[in-house]
């Protein structure tokens, strides 16, 4: 009886010690997920700071990043829509740092993808024009392209004095002396490769000058690149259609771009190509002053000026003539006929002297003499035609019809000090003097 009690006593003790084990058990398992997630959380938080400071650190397609915007400051780019000034255009609300930058790689990086291995296997060639490219590794073998300054691309094998590169379409042997390699690109990069702004904002306006207030002279997109002429704090100035512009410097990253380099084929499409940009450019040049030949001879034949250049003492060209009646016009053209003929009669007298040069166009653009030839009213009689009382007074003192005989300059009354003058006769609003 004992022993039957002494076994149920045994049983029953190690369903005790079972089901105190699968306590324990469950204690320590809730500890690991309940008590310690706290720690997890912040661990994972720290891993994600982590990441986001690489993101800053990292360089894309052969790029180093020269100003990156925080997220925040890409948030609002995105979200903005165009109210008043606003320079953007309504954005992607849903992209992130990682969206910008990474936006044709397959993963985010992590924190093996640093910043010292970055230029590993690139090169950027130590030049001030080209380095060619040879289809061997001699100086003697076949040109098969050109890497020119600022340009590289991928090293693929560096030997003692050739390397085999690959830049752009073009692929063969460089010598080592005339490019940098790996770590030393990443130290010259700044110095040589072309600064550029990439767009954040779905649609920024470009403007002809650094101001709101400037005109719009068109829109760029997300991920367009401008180069960079210089990078300012509020706006930098790009170049935009062959011409220099301004992008407000918020809705855009700076970085640095590694060119490439061109085969000879790409070499020569390239040449021909500015060749025929050269070519259209002149000829549009050409057909403009063709026109504005045409419009100035109709302008002047229909000023009746052309028959009574050869009048007088004087000989002048119907241009400089139509000339004249134009700086009379824009002069004095709202003053009395009186007045208009003094004018006239000033520049045929400065003329005359040959002090203010050999033809009127060299009196009316003399330096500091005539303000209507800088502030644009003088261009604007020329475009539009002289006032017929200006033609008159011109036609009438090249006849020899001189009411300024002696007279070199003129001034508006306001402005007249009359102290300076030895004899000065008032004429509407305008003051006819002469120094001795």
């Amino acid at each position: 009886m004992k022993a039957m009690q002494d076994k149920v006593i045994a049983i029953i003790t190690n369903m005790v010690l079972s089901l105190a084990i699968i306590v324990v058990a469950g204690t320590m398992s809730s500890d690991v997920t309940g008590s310690n997630e706290g720690e997890q959380n912040k661990l994972a938080t720290e891993n994600m700071e982590t990441a986001d400071v690489d993101v800053s650190l990292v360089e894309k397609d052969d790029m180093s990043f020269v100003g990156l915007p925080m997220d925040t400051e890409i948030a609002d780019t995105q979200t903005e829509g165009v109210v008043g000034d606003s320079e953007t255009e309504a954005g992607n609300e849903d992209q992130t740092v990682e969206d910008l930058l990474y936006a044709d790689k397959p993963a985010a990086p992590n924190k093996e993808f640093a910043w010292e291995s970055e230029y590993a296997d690139k090169f950027m060639v130590n030049v001030t024009d080209y380095v060619n490219v040879r289809a061997t590794a001699d100086a003697e073998s076949e040109v098969v392209g050109k890497i020119f300054a600022g340009q590289g691309g991928k090293l693929i094998w560096q030997g003692d004095t050739w390397s085999l590169v690959r830049s752009g379409n073009v692929e063969g042997y460089i010598k080592n002396e005339y490019a940098w390699f790996g770590e030393d690109v990443e130290a010259h990069v700044d110095e040589v490769a072309q600064l550029y702004a990439v767009v954040t904002a779905d649609r920024l306006r470009v403007r002809a000058k650094a101001t709101t207030s400037s005109t719009t002279l068109g829109m760029v997109v997300y991920g367009d690149q401008l180069q960079i002429v210089e990078y300012g704090e509020d706006w930098t100035k790009i170049i935009f259609e062959q011409a220099t512009a301004y992008v407000s410097t918020d809705y855009i990253y700076a970085k640095r771009q590694i060119g490439t380099g061109m085969t000879l084929a790409e070499e020569q499409e390239a040449k021909e190509a500015e060749e025929a940009r050269q070519a259209a450019l002149k000829a549009e040049e050409e057909e403009k002053r063709r026109q504005e030949e045409a419009a100035l001879e109709a302008a002047i034949k229909n000023s009746g000026l052309a028959e009574i250049v050869q009048v007088g003492e004087y000989s002048l060209s119907p241009e400089d003539a139509y000339l004249m009646a134009c700086c009379v016009s824009a002069e004095v053209g709202s003053s009395s006929y009186e007045c208009q003929l003094a004018v006239a009669n000033v520049i045929l007298n400065r003329l005359k002297s040959g002090k203010y040069g050999p033809d009127v166009s060299d009196v009316i653009y003399a330096k500091n003499q005539f303000s209507v030839a800088k502030n644009g009213s003088l261009d604007r009689y020329i475009k539009n035609g002289p006032r017929a009382t200006s033609v008159q007074a011109v036609k009438d003192a090249l006849a020899g019809n001189n009411n300024m005989v002696g007279y070199y300059n003129f001034i508006y009354l306001p402005a007249a000090n009359f102290s300076r003058y030895d004899e000065y006769i008032i004429l509407g609003s305008e003051v006819f003097y002469r120094v001795y």
